[in-house]
C-alpha cells in the first residue's frame, strides 16, 4: 500500500523524467547518426523507429496525467 501523497509524488517524477528524456535521446541519436557511415536508408529507418518510441512515449505521459488527475480527484488516501 502507498499514501496517496507518495504515489503523486512517484507519477510526478515519472512524467519529469519521460519529458526530459526525448529531447535528449533525440540530440544523441541525431548527431550519432550525423557521424555514423550508416546508408541513407538505414539512417532513415532508424530515425522512423525513433519516431515511433517517441509517439509511444508521448501516450504514456498523457496517460500518466490522466492517472495523476483520478488521484487527485480521488478521496482515497491508500492505494
Amino acid at each position: 500500500m502507498i499514501k496517496k501523497e507518495k504515489l503523486l509524488k512517484g507519477l510526478e517524477s515519472l512524467v519529469i523524467l519521460g519529458k526530459n528524456k526525448n529531447p535528449l535521446l533525440n540530440r544523441h541519436i541525431s548527431s550519432s547518426l550525423s557521424f555514423s557511415e550508416l546508408k541513407p536508408q538505414e539512417r532513415k529507418a532508424i530515425l522512423e523507429k525513433f519516431q515511433e518510441i517517441s509517439v509511444t512515449q508521448a501516450k504514456h505521459l498523457v496517460i500518466l496525467d490522466q492517472i495523476k488527475e483520478e488521484i487527485l480527484k480521488s478521496k482515497k488516501d491508500v492505494y
